[in-house]
């Protein structure tokens, strides 16, 4: 079984990919985890902020989108899916963002993974520093602002998800002390979806067209 999770993402998907539209087979792997409360503060001359809708233009631009209005467009369906925004900023300047969602999953993907979260979870995800603004140490206030933030709605929990291909991210997990929970491959050819997860809870695999809820990521002390 633990072939299949290795290469369910990568096997049959990957090799018929060049033949089939991109809409008709996909794949990959990811993996789930648990961030711990980081206490970290901006540098002098950088605050935290609160962004909302009248910021997302401002979002857009931080990401450097190709279409600013499609981009604003897009990331506003994020506060329509209940979700919020935290970010960075210096001087007039919006050095990144990051989301998050109480108790509740923000599906964006194609891998039709879902989380199960209490009420005091919270899905963490989208974390982003503008060029300029990387290596100056900036990451962890930036997650603590989000966590700050999240936690005057209630939050006592954080989860995130990193692709298994992003280095960068799985090394910053690994320094604020992330712990695991879950790896989730899937495989998607012509409709018919293969999801593989590996967990504490030990291995589960489901096949079928419909979407995979992982309970893994459920606080314990929730029923």
């Amino acid at each position: 079984m633990s072939s299949a999770l290795r290469h369910a993402g990568h096997g049959l998907a990957r090799r018929l990919r060049p033949l089939i539209p991109a809409r008709l087979a996909d794949g990959g792997r990811f993996f789930v985890f648990r961030v711990p409360a980081v206490a970290a503060e901006p540098a002098p001359g950088v605050r935290g902020v609160a962004l909302g809708p009248a910021d997302l233009p401002r979002l857009a631009a931080c990401r450097a989108m190709v279409d600013p209005s499609e981009g604003a467009r897009r990331l506003a369906r994020r506060f329509e899916a209940g979700a919020v925004a935290f970010g960075l900023e210096e001087g007039e300047d919006l050095l990144g963002y990051c989301w998050g969602r109480v108790g509740g999953y923000v599906a964006e993907d194609a891998d039709r993974y879902r989380m199960d979260l209490g009420p005091s979870d919270a899905y963490v995800f989208d974390a982003w520093l503008t060029p300029g603004a990387r290596h100056r140490g900036l990451f962890e206030p930036l997650v603590a602002v989000t966590q700050r933030g999240l936690a005057t709605l209630g939050a006592r929990r954080f989860l995130s998800t990193v692709a298994a291909g992003n280095a960068v991210s799985l090394r910053v997990h690994a320094r604020i002390g992330a712990t695991w929970l879950e790896t989730v491959a899937y495989a998607s050819l012509v409709g018919v979806t293969m999801h593989a997860s590996r967990s504490p809870l030990g291995t589960r695999v489901q096949l079928g067209d419909r979407d995979f809820v992982s309970r893994v990521t459920r606080s314990p002390e929730v029923p």
